[in-house]
């Protein structure tokens, strides 16, 4: 009997067990949020670490065992690259939905988010929402993790998200201010998880001057209608022929009024700024804070609301003094 150690040497046998493991792709730099909520659609809105085409999948449940699957918007040539929006519709009234976005195959797991849609429009419903206004530049304060614990139907943003005033024609700065709120911890969780309305003030605006005169109040446009997730606007700024950093004259440019129905209450969001006469101008029956279009859009709404609706809620980021 021959044996087969004469012939081959000793063999040592490493076995190696690998495990695989499964990786969490990060697709989102900052965001995402949400907004523009009524009881079929909602706006989603988030910044992304490289510039590629993205899908939303969307879920009644938060581990996703089903979802549906929504395309990105369409990005305007001028618009940063690296922001993706979605515009969701045909939703169910009053139903919590779970949101993740995925490149290809890849799927983003740290950055989601979730919203409630609100209650069909004239039905009797009780809810709850937030108002705030007035943050610090990357601000942390806890006041953004107590809206969030109380959980609202939505938050009410009036202005002056951060304290610093831009005046110069360009959006970046604008941009940044966004970016920053939505990576502090407490306020990326609050918009990723609650709708925002939200207008703006003097210091989110144009800083001292903030009117209709102000140096940046394109580039204030500019960078809310591209990154803010906001219900639609009258019109977009006029960009024909011009670059990120455009220059368009206050005419060309239409107030960020917006408008929306929450069971059986209409609230009415006011830009106090875009259309604002000069604090210096002199006072008299033509001197305006809200400008010609803008009071004629609030006093239509009025008779057009108070038809259908019990009770209609003025949102103003300047306070009404009788």
């Amino acid at each position: 009997m021959v044996t087969l150690a004469r012939y081959f040497p000793p063999v040592l046998l490493i076995s190696l067990c690998l495990t695989a493991s499964t990786v969490s792709a990060q697709l989102v730099k900052y965001g995402p949020w949400c907004g523009a909520v009524t009881s079929q659609s909602v706006e989603i809105v988030m910044g992304l670490i490289e510039a590629r085409l993205t899908t939303l999948e969307l879920s009644t449940h938060r581990d996703f065992p089903r979802y549906d699957t929504w395309a990105e918007n369409s990005r305007a040539v001028e618009a940063p690259p690296k922001i993706a929006r979605y515009s969701l519709f045909g939703l169910q009234p009053e139903t919590t939905y779970y949101y993740r976005i995925r490149a290809g195959t890849v799927r983003e797991y740290q950055h989601t988010g979730s919203f409630r849609t609100l209650p069909r429009e004239g039905t009797p419903h009780s809810f709850r929402f937030a108002i705030a206004a007035d943050a610090r530049r990357l601000s942390q304060s806890s006041v953004y993790s107590e809206i969030r614990f109380q959980k609202p139907t939505f938050f009410l943003h009036l202005g002056n998200a951060h304290d610093a005033a831009f005046t110069a024609n360009d959006p970046e700065p604008y941009f940044q201010s966004y970016r920053e709120a939505l990576t502090a911890a407490n306020q990326s969780e609050l918009f990723a998880a609650v709708p925002v309305v939200y207008t703006w003030d003097r210091l989110d605006f144009g800083g001292t001057s903030a009117d209709r005169l102000s140096p940046s109040l394109a580039a204030a446009h500019l960078a809310y209608r591209y990154f803010v997730p906001h219900y639609p606007l009258d019109s977009a700024p006029d960009t024909t022929g011009v670059k990120r950093e455009l220059a368009v004259k206050a005419k060309a440019v239409a107030p960020i009024t917006q408008a929306f129905t929450c069971g059986r209450v209409r609230f009415l969001v006011l830009d106090t700024r875009t259309a604002r006469d000069p604090v210096d101008s002199p006072d008299g029956p033509e001197k305006s804070m809200l400008g010609t279009w803008q009071l004629d859009w609030l006093k239509q709404e009025l008779l057009t609301a108070a038809a259908t609706h019990p009770l209609i809620f003025i949102a103003s980021s300047v306070a009404w003094h009788g």
